[in-house]
C-alpha cells in the first residue's frame, strides 16, 4: 500500500489549492503502489536530471464547510510532472513543476458553484508561478440554495435591464464572480424609492489568500434614495466575510433630511439640508475596530440661463475611531462658481481631534538624550 499523504510530508500545510484546500487531504486515501510517483533518472541528459510523474486519484467530494470540492468524473486525477536538473559548472540547477486537475466544481457557502473544465499550474526556476483556468463556457457558474432565485432571474430578465447581472472576472491571481441586480424605481403618490440594488460577489485566489464573500444593498458611491413629499434620505449596507477570520467588514450609512427646488425659466435652483450617521466595524489582525460618524450638511445651488451657476455646500462631521481611541470633528465649506467655460472652487476646512487611548507625545518627548537633541539642532545650524 501507498498513502499519497506521505508524499507531502512537512509541506502538507503549504500545498494548497485555491488558498484553502489541502492537496494532501484532497487525494483519495485508497492509494496503491501502482499510483505512487514514478521517478526516472536521466544521467545522460545535459545537465543530468530527474523526472517525476504522478497521477493520484482524488476524492469525489472534499468539504471544509464553507468550501466544497465536487468531482463527478470517474477518472478524476491530479496530474503532476516535475523535472529537476543537477547543478553543473556555472549552471546553478533548475527545476520545473506543473500540474492539472480536470472536471470538477467548487461550492461556496452552498449558494454558488463554479464549474471548472480544467485548472493548471506551472512553476519554473527564475519565473513567477503561472496558473491557467478554463471554466465551463456554457455554464461557468450556478447559483444555488438561498440564491437559487438568481438563476431564474438570469433566464427571465434581459441582460443589463436591471443592473449588471452575473459577472465573471479571471486574472492571474484569482477569479471574481458575482451578480448585481438593480430594482426598478417605485413611485406611489408622494412616496418614491429608487437606486436600490442588491449585489453579491466571491473572490477566489488561486494560491495564497483566503476566499472573500461580499454582499451589499446599494453602494457608498450610489446609495438608495427614499423620498416622501419634500423629505428624503438614503443609505447603503456592505458586508464582507472571509474564510479565515469570518467577519472582515460591515458598514452602513443612513441619511435623512429635506430638499426643495424651483425653476423660473431664466433661473433655477434648489436647497437641501441633510443629517446622517455612518457605522463601520472592521477586523484587523484578530482585533475589532469600530468607526462611528455623524454628520450634518446643507447647501444650495443657483443657475441663471445655464451660463452662470453658483453652489455652496457646508459639511459638519464628528467621528470616533476605536483603533486610535480618538474623536475628531471637521467642518468644511465649499463654494463653486461657474461662468461659461470658467470654473473656480474654493474649500475651507477646519479640523480638531480630541483624546486618545495613549496621549500623543510632545515634540520634545521624542528626544531621550541631550546628545541626540544637539545633533538634531546642529543639522539646521
Amino acid at each position: 500500500p501507498f498513502d499519497p499523504k506521505d508524499f507531502f510530508g512537512d509541506v502538507a500545510d503549504k500545498a494548497l489549492l485555491f488558498g484553502k484546500l489541502k492537496l494532501s487531504e484532497l487525494l483519495d486515501d485508497a492509494g496503491t503502489f501502482a499510483n505512487a510517483p514514478k521517478i526516472q533518472p536521466l544521467p545522460a541528459a545535459v545537465p543530468p536530471a530527474v523526472e517525476l510523474t504522478w497521477e493520484p486519484q482524488v476524492k469525489p467530494t472534499y468539504s471544509l464547510g464553507f468550501l466544497k470540492f465536487v468531482s463527478d468524473d470517474p477518472d478524476r486525477r491530479l496530474i503532476v510532472y516535475a523535472r529537476i536538473e543537477r547543478p553543473a559548472g556555472a549552471n546553478p540547477g533548475r527545476s520545473e513543476f506543473s500540474g492539472r486537475l480536470n472536471s470538477f466544481h467548487l461550492e461556496f457557502l452552498n449558494v454558488l458553484a463554479l464549474n471548472f473544465v480544467s485548472f493548471g499550474f506551472r512553476s519554473e526556476t527564475g519565473r513567477k508561478p503561472d496558473v491557467s483556468v478554463q471554466l465551463n463556457p456554457g455554464a461557468p457558474m450556478r447559483f444555488m440554495g438561498d440564491l437559487a432565485f438568481v438563476e431564474d432571474l438570469k433566464d427571465i430578465i434581459p441582460p443589463a435591464l436591471f443592473g449588471k447581472g452575473p459577472s465573471l472576472d479571471v486574472t492571474a491571481e484569482g477569479l471574481r464572480v458575482g451578480f448585481a441586480l438593480g430594482l426598478p424605481p417605485v413611485a406611489i403618490g408622494v412616496f418614491a424609492l429608487k437606486d436600490v440594488s442588491l449585489s453579491a460577489a466571491l473572490q477566489l485566489p488561486f494560491s495564497d489568500g483566503n476566499p472573500i464573500f461580499d454582499f451589499g444593498i446599494s453602494e457608498r458611491q450610489r446609495p438608495f434614495n427614499l423620498t416622501i413629499a419634500f423629505f428624503g434620505g438614503g443609505g447603503f449596507f456592505h458586508l464582507q466575510l472571509d474564510t479565515k477570520q469570518g467577519l472582515r467588514v460591515v458598514e452602513a450609512a443612513l441619511e435623512f433630511g429635506a430638499s426643495a427646488a424651483i425653476n423660473l425659466g431664466v433661473a433655477s435652483g434648489g436647497v437641501h439640508i441633510m443629517a446622517g450617521i455612518y457605522f463601520k466595524l472592521e477586523r484587523k489582525d484578530g482585533n475589532d475596530y469600530a468607526t462611528l460618524s455623524g454628520y450634518f450638511r446643507l447647501g444650495g445651488e443657483l443657475s441663471i440661463l445655464g451660463l452662470i451657476s453658483v453652489s455652496l455646500e457646508f459639511l459638519l462631521s464628528f467621528t470616533y475611531e476605536t483603533e486610535t481611541g480618538k474623536a475628531s470633528g471637521r467642518a468644511t465649506l465649499t463654494v463653486k462658481v461657474e461662468i461659461l467655460f470658467f470654473s473656480k472652487s474654493i474649500a475651507i476646512t477646519v479640523e480638531k481631534k480630541f483624546g486618545g487611548k495613549n496621549a500623543d507625545p510632545k515634540f520634545i518627548d521624542t528626544w531621550d538624550a541631550p546628545a541626540l537633541w544637539d545633533e538634531y539642532v546642529g543639522a539646521f545650524a
